[in-house]
């Protein structure tokens, strides 16, 4: 973070107009707000520029020199922050709304375009083949039919590319992933409803 801001602020000086950008994969992996820390206030930003600054006297020296410790730390209209987060995912730190509101927030669509390949792959159940965006979007259905009430529901859905090629194509891969999951954790509460529990009691046997 110190780093990226000192360029961009350098290149603001040099009247360098070129954007600087952080990415932040899965910010939902740590937690946020605590990580942050004190730089959290600067994510309140008015015409790009950090509305309000911090004193830091580690990031000051670094981005504005020595002898400028005690200078207010701000984000400057040239340094963009984005991140990703998997609302799926497991066993993460959910963003608390203090921090969650400081950012403009887009939804990713769970849904297949033209471009995508993986779409016409052919899932092998059986005898039977069945394409994985008919198979995902089926299902996707039975998850949100059947668990009506959980919390998180949208989030229990199969993700377009939860699994990839190579396991679309091993019935064992994708019986090892996708079954797995849907066994121990889509359907969790009503495994019954879904799969034959008499004939396949355990994954194992399901698999």
């Amino acid at each position: 973070f110190t780093r990226i801001l000192k360029r961009a602020y350098e290149a603001g000086n040099n009247g360098d107009n070129e954007p600087y950008y952080l990415v932040i994969e899965e910010i939902t992996r740590g937690n946020a707000a605590a990580i942050f820390g004190d730089i959290f206030q600067l994510l309140d930003r008015k015409n790009g520029k950090s509305e309000y600054g911090i004193t830091n006297n580690d990031i000051a020296r670094k981005v504005y020199g020595k002898g400028h410790e005690t200078d207010s730390v701000t984000l400057p209209d040239n340094l963009t922050i984005l991140a990703t987060m998997n609302t799926s995912d497991q066993n993460v730190f959910p963003l608390d709304n203090a921090f969650k509101r400081r950012w403009k927030l887009k939804m990713v669509d769970n849904k297949f375009t033209e471009e995508d390949t993986l779409k016409d792959e052919p899932v092998i159940i059986g005898n039977q083949k069945i394409r994985w965006e008919d198979f995902m979007a089926i299902v996707n259905d039975e998850i949100l039919h059947k668990n009506q009430g959980m919390s998180s529901l949208e989030d229990k859905r199969l993700g377009k590319h939860f699994v990839n090629e190579y396991e679309i194509r091993d019935p064992r891969l994708f019986a090892e992933k996708v079954l797995m999951y849907l066994l121990n954790d889509a359907f969790r509460m009503n495994r019954e409803s879904v799969f034959d529990i008499e004939k396949y009691p355990i994954l194992e046997d399901l698999i």
